[in-house]
């Protein structure tokens, strides 16, 4: 006996309950289920009311890239990375099988707001990391202030550190009550000891590695070697 059966909407609810008549009342008998089959369409979640995006790039890698954009060297490096150097950081990340902060190339940032530490401290650094929507400092080397800003505005954001002891935020006047704090500029490490700008952009993101990327080319096999890497990332 096979039986079809069409659901209505079958990409709403994550379980369905299927009853079978067997139009007899014999009970002598209990009815084996043999095969099922099941013809689903994979899509995004019926909550989510958003394209996730996918990005696909290319990054070239030989000694001193930097300087053919006529900077000379990375915030926080002493010299320009080599390719070996910047090799090794996309494959260790790719290893580490996590969701990663991403700047769009299309990114424009924008002054959220000004952020002062006013303590008895000597150092004082923030970062922001878009990943866990987390802000923190750093005091000394030690950890000091921890705020999660999931589904916050950046101006509770800012209410919550100027409601902080030994701190002071003041929002841009050009930064929206409404803007997303998902929206924050990620850093690392950014000290505020003295007055420090925190900036919004225009396309932040969460991303992961798509399987099978990255993919290294290699151009050339003389001295230093020349390569690219096809980079490919999903938002998440």
């Amino acid at each position: 006996m096979n039986r079809t059966f069409d659901l209505t909407n079958p990409i709403v609810g994550n379980r369905i309950q299927i009853r079978a008549d067997l139009g007899t009342s014999d009970t002598t008998e209990t009815p084996i289920v043999t095969d099922i089959t099941w013809k689903y369409i994979l899509l995004r979640p019926a909550s989510e009311d958003t394209t996730k995006r996918v990005f696909h790039f290319t990054v070239i890698g030989h000694d001193e890239i930097e300087k053919l954009d006529f900077d000379k060297e990375e915030l926080g490096l002493q010299d320009a990375r080599s390719r070996a150097t910047l090799l090794s950081d996309l494959w260790t990340t790719r290893d580490k099988e996590e969701i990663l902060n991403f700047v769009g190339a299309d990114n424009v940032n924008y002054t959220a707001f000004v952020v002062t530490y006013t303590g008895a401290g000597t150092n004082c650094y923030l970062k922001i990391d878009q990943t866990n929507r987390l802000l923190t400092t750093v005091l000394d080397g030690v950890a000091d202030v921890s705020y999660d800003f999931k589904d916050k505005t950046i101006k509770e954001v800012v209410t919550y550190i100027h409601g902080l002891t030994d701190y002071t935020a003041v929002q841009d006047d050009n930064c929206s009550d409404t803007q997303s704090a998902h929206n924050l500029f990620p850093v690392f490490e950014v000290p505020c000891s003295g007055s420090a700008q925190v900036y919004y952009g225009t396309d932040i993101r969460q991303v992961i590695f798509n399987t099978q990327a990255p993919s290294e080319f290699k151009l050339s096999l003389d001295g230093r070697g020349d390569d690219r890497i096809n980079i490919s990332l999903r938002e998440v």
